[in-house]
């Protein structure tokens, strides 16, 4: 069974000591298990995998104690909302800089 998990290489975690060690769901710290959670816009069940789970914290450095909260659509619809919220920031600051120009 352990062959079929993806090993949890510690050299690569990025541990930043503000929040607790997470619980997090592993095979006697060695391996990374499946995840189950519930996504929390839409209330839909999902699985974050050992190899997904590896991927965000050893290749993308994501700190230890973020974990899955939303489901790959929710994701991609939080995402483009927090786009749009800072180009209209952005655009804002930018009337408000020009304004203060003139």
């Amino acid at each position: 069974m352990a062959r079929e998990l993806p090993p949890i290489d510690y050299t690569k975690i990025n541990l930043c000591g503000v929040m607790p060690f997470r619980d997090a769901p592993t095979l006697a710290g060695k391996y990374y298990l499946n995840y189950p959670f519930t996504c929390i816009d839409c209330g839909s069940r999902q699985i974050w995998t050992g190899a997904q789970q590896k991927w965000w914290h050893e290749e993308l450095g994501a700190v230890w104690e973020r974990i899955a909260i939303r489901c790959r659509e929710c994701r991609r619809k939080e995402r483009a909302r927090r786009d749009e919220a800072r180009k209209d920031y952005q655009e804002g600051m930018l009337r408000k800089k020009q304004g203060k120009q003139v």
